[in-house]
């Protein structure tokens, strides 16, 4: 079937036109959506890399701060040893020049009338009772002069004893006035002793024992009297005041609310009142309760040999202190003077014209949750917020198994800074918790552990940051348990950290390609199903957090990241629709203004021919005839051409005959002349 002329110019205007529209509409549409396609990618990835360094730089900048806070409690720590050191030196030398100076004075004892004609009177009327007018008399006329001697060197009281041992005068009157020393009841006490070796001829004291008379501890010093023929008359003993001891070791000036010095004594009680506990270490509950009353620490131990040194140490009550001690030469004897502070105390200065602590301040300036300080034993003696971790023991005790616990643990076998990934924290209400934690070395032994609990706040405001996400987009975190990391913006509900840890991972996790290929070390961008169950772009990759990885997404609804590439092709296929509706117009058009004028002449053309072919039928007639009278007249021919044919071929038949007959009398005649 014949295409009419118009079909065939419309057909061929459309290939001419369609064609080449609908190639570049293919290819723009390609190019173009492919462009829109790895923007949407490229993104999410800009997005996810800007974050994987946001979250890098987060973790390096605490590790920063930690090395940063260790090293102002090491600081701190300096500080304060230098402050006790310079108290206890302080101190050992107020308390060696007191007894110096005690120990000098008898020499001036020795010379002095007050002693020297005193002990002859008293030992004169002695005999006759201390009740007697005559011993009345000498004591009025004596008492004023020792009680001046007593005030003025701060003794507790002043003794005369005769060579047979006799108490002949004291100024306090106790019971062991008019006793006898060598044979009465208190023959076995310091006086006694004192008395003896006075009598001996040596200037001596006589270190702090229980003394009866005085119901508690007491130290004596003692020094012989001579008459004036140079023999021994007699001793004069002085009874060490413990007021004038405590006076000089009781001043606290920069010590703080925890500080304090004292005095130990070779036998490990106390030689002056605790500040901190006077209810089990004065020196009369020492004495009195010795398993109480001890000082059986390393600090008193180190001083008491000779050793001069500052550590942090347990006290007698089993604090954590810093403890600068050092050795006292008392009397030819060693005590160990020791200058403590707790260590909560040393390591938490309060600041001049501030409410809150150093560390308090640190805490909340830095967006840190919690901060500790912990001792090696595990001892947390100090909080910023004081929940139910505080005064625990995170080594061994209730919370032990936290994920706190285990980082101080590793700590304190590493020796070195750790990160604990979250996990629920039961005294923060259960909620997840981080913690990083770094020690602080001493001569290679950690001394305190510094651990802050972070803040999810901190990592969330990275992770919200939505700038360029639209409605669907979103960045979160996912550990290795494939639990959140960080709060979803899409699922707050169901996957916040706190819901994630709560739940399950089938139902609060994030159990998807992205996040296991991530959590496998792997970084790319795909679409997938995500934790919803919906198709999205999404742009993965590792962050290596600690000694653990996490994975970082950055996702987009497919629908809403190809959006651009839908329009695009809404676009492409509107524009061509149009383009195809206009080449059509065109080319009807132009077809029309061709096929017309062709058409017409067509028509003239085929009125002529149809004349042509009128005439040229009439000629056809005429020659017919003629055609047929010379067919007659070739028939007539060919039947006389037949005729004379058969007449040659008779004729040629008879010569052929007439041949043979020739050839027949050839050889008869030939026979014959043979015969004759």
């Amino acid at each position: 079937m014949k295409m009419a002329l118009k079909t065939k110019l419309l057909v061929l205007f459309l290939l001419v036109g369609v064609i080449p529209l609908a190639a570049v509409s293919v290819l723009m549409l390609w190019k173009s959506s492919g462009a829109l396609e790895d923007g949407a990618y490229n993104q999410l990835v800009s997005v996810r890399d800007i974050k994987k360094a946001q979250v890098e730089t987060f973790f390096s900048e605490r590790q920063g701060d930690m090395g940063v806070l260790v090293e102002t409690v090491n600081t701190l720590r300096d500080e304060a040893f230098k402050k006790l050191a310079a108290i206890r030196q302080i101190k050992k030398n107020q308390i060696e020049g007191y007894f110096q100076d005690r120990l000098a004075l008898m020499t001036d004892v020795q010379k002095n009338l007050r002693f020297t004609g005193g002990l002859p009177a008293f030992a004169e009327a002695f005999p006759q009772g201390l009740e007697s007018e005559a011993y009345k008399k000498v004591y009025s006329q004596r008492i004023g002069g020792l009680k001046m001697f007593q005030d003025i060197f701060g003794f507790y009281d002043v003794f005369l004893i005769d060579t047979e041992g006799n108490v002949v005068f004291t100024v306090a009157k106790e019971a062991d006035w008019g006793t006898n020393l060598a044979s009465g009841p208190l023959k076995d006490s310091g006086l006694a002793k004192a008395f003896h070796k006075g009598k001996a001829g040596s200037t001596t004291y006589i270190d702090f024992e229980w003394y009866e008379p005085s119901k508690e501890p007491s130290a004596f010093l003692t020094t012989p009297l001579h008459g004036a023929d140079g023999q021994v008359i007699g001793v004069a003993a002085f009874q060490v005041s413990l007021k004038q001891i405590n006076v000089i070791m009781a001043e606290r000036s920069g010590m703080g609310k925890t500080g304090e010095t004292y005095l130990v004594g070779p036998d490990l009680l106390m030689r002056s009142d605790s500040f901190l506990d006077p209810q089990n270490h004065s020196v009369k509950a020492s004495f009195k309760n010795p398993d109480k009353g001890k000082v059986d620490t390393e600090a008193a131990r180190e001083a008491l040999a000779g050793k001069v040194g500052a550590d942090v140490i347990l006290d007698y009550n089993n604090n954590p202190v810093l403890s600068a001690y050092s050795p006292v030469k008392v009397g030819g004897l060693t005590w160990a003077i020791i200058a403590e502070i707790d260590v909560a105390e040393a390591f938490c200065p309060k600041i001049e014209g501030k409410d809150k602590d150093f560390f308090t301040q640190y805490k909340e300036q830095y967006g840190y949750y919690d901060l500790f300080l912990i001792n090696p034993d595990g001892y947390c003696f100090y909080t910023v917020c004081e929940e139910a971790d505080y005064k625990t023991n995170l080594v061994n005790g209730k919370y032990a198994s936290s994920g706190l616990g285990k980082l101080v643990r590793k700590v304190l076998q590493t020796n070195q800074f750790g990160l604990a990934d979250f996990e629920p924290y039961a005294p923060s209400n259960g909620e997840p918790a981080a913690f990083i934690a770094q020690p602080v070395v001493h001569n290679g032994e950690t001394e305190i552990i510094v651990a802050l609990q972070l803040s999810l706040d901190a990592i969330n405001k990275i992770m919200t940051q939505r700038d360029g996400m639209g409605e669907t987009g979103e960045t979160y975190l996912v550990g290795s348990d494939k639990r959140m990391r960080s709060d979803s913006f899409l699922d707050k509900a169901g996957h916040s950290v706190k819901a994630s840890f709560a739940g399950t991972i089938k139902d609060n996790g994030v159990d998807t390609e992205a996040a296991t290929k991530a959590l496998a070390g792997e970084t790319d961008s795909k679409i997938i199903i995500d934790y919803n169950g919906n198709p999205v772009l999404s742009a993965y990759t590792p962050v290596k957090v600690g000694s653990t990885t996490w994975a970082l997404l950055a996702e987009m609804d497919e629908s809403e990241a190809l959006a651009a590439v839908t329009a695009m092709q809404w676009i492409v296929g509107i524009i061509a629709a149009s383009g195809i509706a206009a080449i059509i117009l065109v080319a009807l058009l132009v077809a029309n203004s061709i096929a017309k004028p062709i058409n017409r002449i067509i028509a003239n053309l085929t009125a002529g021919a149809e004349q042509t072919t009128s005439a040229a039928g009439q000629v056809s007639s005429a020659s017919q005839s003629l055609a047929q009278g010379a067919s007659e007249q070739a028939a007539a021919i060919e039947e006389t051409t037949s005729s004379v044919e058969e007449m040659a071929s008779m004729t040629k038949q008879n010569a052929g005959n007439a041949g043979e007959a020739k050839t027949l009398a050839a050889g008869a005649s030939s026979s014959a002349a043979k015969g004759a």
